[in-house]
This record gives C-alpha cells, structure tokens and sequence, in this order.
C-alpha cells in the first residue's frame, strides 16, 4: 500500500516538523539487532511515534514504527530510492520501549507545531514579553 512519509493525524488539528541528531552512544540499529528486527541488508531511513485514542491519560509506551530500506548504507538506500521511482521499505513495530528509553537514541530532539489555522510553517517569528 502506497503512502506518503509525513505525519498525519484524523483531524490535523496541529501540523509542524520535527528535527533530531542521532546519539552518540547509542543506536536504534543496535536495539533492533539484538531483538532480531533488522537484516544485514537493510537500513534505518525512519521513526513513526504514534499514539490514538489518548482519554487524557500518561502515554508512557507509545507505539514505534522503525522504517528499513535495502542497502549497504544510506548512499546506497539514496540511490535506489532514485532508480526505483517508488520508495519501498519494511515497516517494523518495536514493542516494550518506553519513550524515555526511544529518545535515548538521540542527542537532540525538536518537535514544533501550531494549529493548522494559522499556517506558521517556516514562518520566522520573535520572542516578546
């Protein structure tokens, strides 16, 4: 099934962007190694963190969807992501990993969104009092 690789939500009531820098220390390739999740073959090309119907309550184990792509490397994955026309990946569910435990992963992480009203994507803005 054909999809797009953005984020979307029943009703998008909030729309914006996210930016990370991958750890130093740690890596998600390493976790899915060792449960026996990702093939030699294969790269890590991106995350879903996805959670539905919330009533209010904590969200400590949202669920993580780890997209994999054939290649020996990401120039590899670049390349037949080109020649190919349509790009094709491997969708794997990681279970019993707390969000703590996921942003982990990362040395920094950024999420920002606004309502979808408003259209403030890439919109400079300035911080008042």
């Amino acid at each position: 099934m054909r999809q797009t690789f953005e984020a979307n939500t029943q009703y998008n009531d909030f729309v914006g962007s996210v930016a990370a820098d991958r750890s130093d220390v740690k890596s998600i390739e390493d976790l899915l190694r060792a449960r026996q999740l990702i093939g030699n073959n294969e790269q890590v090309v991106g995350f879903e963190i996805v959670f539905n119907e919330n009533d209010g309550r904590p969200m400590p184990d949202p669920g993580i969807v780890v997209f994999l792509a054939k290649g020996q490397g990401i120039d590899d994955v670049a390349r037949r992501k080109e020649s190919d026309g349509v790009f094709k990946v491997r969708l794997v569910e990681v279970f019993d990993l707390p969000i703590a435990d996921f942003f982990a992963f990362f040395k920094r992480f950024k999420v920002m969104f606004a309502n979808k009203s408003l259209k403030l994507h890439g919109t400079e803005f300035e911080e008042v009092d």
